[in-house]
């Protein structure tokens, strides 16, 4: 026996929507714009409840057109994010653990394009101070450590730092003590790290040699505050204890070189200073 007419269009209408694999949303959809705008009010009503207005549109996030500032106004961006007052080590030790890659403003400079890279490293190269750090007891070579600065940071380097003590330089000695060297052998070594370092960075502008300097200065040099009628005779003293080496050793210092005290380790911080102000005073002269 025939099943009705409108039985039969029940049928074969159910056996329609049952064999269709079309899910009944994605029939409505047509680009993915309009997909973007259903999940973005399905967010809204779970945030602020239904709403009536019409559908906010997502747009996106463009970047910061950097190089529409001029060339100025870009390096004291870099400044201002790359600059470290105190100065950056340079240890073999810390070179995989380098203070950049735990800030996360420098590391998207130096990441964000090539323009950029090249842009942030040389304000990078010219206004922070590299320091080196000390060479070990075994006596290394300073240029075999400066080798290991890339060839491209090299090329930019203008400022780099290395301190000086007297226990720093020991050198070991199979039938003796070990020996140490002397104040006016720490003085010739930083000329000579002067000239090493320039011949490793071309564009150096300052080498500043940190001299760790103790009461032994005065004990060894025979240039002692109290014997010194005022700072005129103490540069002079200081003057001719320079040129003295200077003879020995043939060498001239350098117009980069600058040479600072430690006093950090001295009874008296004042008597240092002053001790320094010589220094520095009798070595402009030897420069100038």
């Amino acid at each position: 026996m025939m099943a009705p007419e409108h039985v039969q269009k029940g049928i074969s209408g159910s056996e329609h929507r049952e064999t269709t694999n079309e899910h009944p949303v994605s029939a409505k959809i047509s680009t993915g714009d309009e997909l973007k705008n259903i999940f973005l009010d399905l967010f809204l009503e779970e945030e602020h409840g239904s709403h009536s207005g019409p559908p906010t549109k997502l747009e996106a996030i463009r970047p910061f057109k950097i190089f529409y500032l001029p060339r100025e106004i870009r390096d004291q961006i870099y400044y201002h994010y790359l600059h470290r007052p105190k100065g950056v080590p340079f240890r073999r030790s810390a070179m995989k653990k380098w203070a950049v890659k735990k800030d996360g403003v420098v590391l998207t400079l130096f990441l964000t394009s090539k323009q950029v890279h090249n842009e942030a490293l040389e304000v990078f190269c010219r206004f922070n101070v590299i320091e080196f750090a000390w060479q070990n007891k075994l006596g290394n070579v300073l240029g075999g450590l400066l080798k290991m600065v890339p060839l491209k940071t090299r090329n930019m380097l203008q400022l780099v730092r290395k301190p000086y003590d007297k226990f720093e330089s020991f050198l070991p000695s199979w039938n003796g003590p070990w020996i140490r060297p002397k104040p006016e052998e720490i003085w010739i070594q930083m000329i000579r790290d002067a000239y090493t370092m320039r011949s490793h960075f071309p564009k150096l502008r300052e080498f500043t040699a940190v001299w760790i300097n103790r009461r032994f200065v005065d004990e060894e040099t025979d240039i002692h505050m109290n014997s010194a009628r005022g700072d005129e005779q103490l540069v002079n003293m200081w003057g001719c204890w320079m040129r003295k080496w200077l003879e020995v050793h043939n060498l001239v210092p350098p117009k980069w070189l600058r040479i600072e005290f430690q006093t950090n380790y001295t009874d008296s911080i004042e008597e240092m200073q002053q001790r320094q102000c010589a220094f520095q005073a009798a070595h402009r002269r030897l420069i100038d």
